[in-house]
């Protein structure tokens, strides 16, 4: 089960679940939907004026996130100028378009290409982990788990359509293009009541502290926080 994963990437708007409340977890994507959800996953400025695939016309639902990978070099057609974009994503295709996300194209290449090479830099990256072929193909469940793996995973590069970003050393998906960063801990402390300071002063502002740091959160139930280990996630003051 991975229910906080799902949960996790439709915050970010990465993955979302139908209209009717189901995710349908057994189920799978289309190489279509893969590449809308590779296309958030990077953020990407998706306004295109290319037509490189027959069946994916500028009227097709998918067309600016599948000409934007394309152009990255994410993603490849099956010939004749098709991608065949209803057809689901393989399980192959889906490790290839996330390790080429994550700036390892060409090392990938280096080991051998597809889809071996992509297959060896997923596995040392550990984006693979809890994440299961099934017959070739990914189930939405898997898909989603990779999809989270990959937000921690270190970048090579961050792609752009226009120009390769420099990046930080440890810099992930998450870091760079969410701006987010994950920490884990026990709250020792809450607006007004300390578990190691008897003398803490009041103050109007809303935070937890975790590792000796204070973050300041809007979460309703804060307080009850307190005393236990938990996983946050933060934005850096600027």
């Amino acid at each position: 089960d991975n229910e906080d994963e799902i949960y996790f990437l439709s915050v970010l708007n990465i993955m979302r679940g139908y209209p009717d409340g189901t995710f349908l977890p057994d189920g799978y994507i289309t190489r279509a939907e893969f590449a809308s959800i590779a296309a958030k996953m990077l953020n990407l400025n998706t306004h295109s004026n290319g037509n490189t695939f027959d069946d994916v016309t500028s009227e097709h639902w998918a067309y600016e996130s599948v000409q934007s990978c394309y152009d990255l070099g994410l993603i490849n057609g099956v010939g004749d100028k098709r991608y065949e974009p209803d057809a689901d994503v393989s399980y192959n295709d889906a490790v290839k378009i996330i390790v080429s996300a994550l700036g390892y194209n060409d090392a990938a290449m280096q080991y051998g290409g597809y889809p071996d090479g992509y297959l060896k830099i997923a596995y040392s990256l550990r984006i693979l982990d809890k994440v299961a072929e099934d017959n070739g193909k990914i189930t939405r469940a898997n898909i989603a788990q990779l999809c989270y793996n990959s937000l921690f995973a270190e970048l090579r590069t961050v792609l752009d359509v226009d120009t390769s970003k420099n990046i930080d050393e440890d810099e992930t998906l998450l870091s760079k293009v969410f701006h987010l960063y994950k920490d884990e801990g026990i709250v020792t402390e809450v607006t007004g009541t300390s578990l190691t300071n008897s003398d803490i002063t009041g103050t109007d502002e809303e935070y937890i502290k975790i590792n000796n740091v204070r973050f300041r959160t809007d979460y309703p139930n804060y307080r009850s926080l307190l005393g236990y280990n938990v996983e946050i996630y933060y934005k850096e003051n600027k």
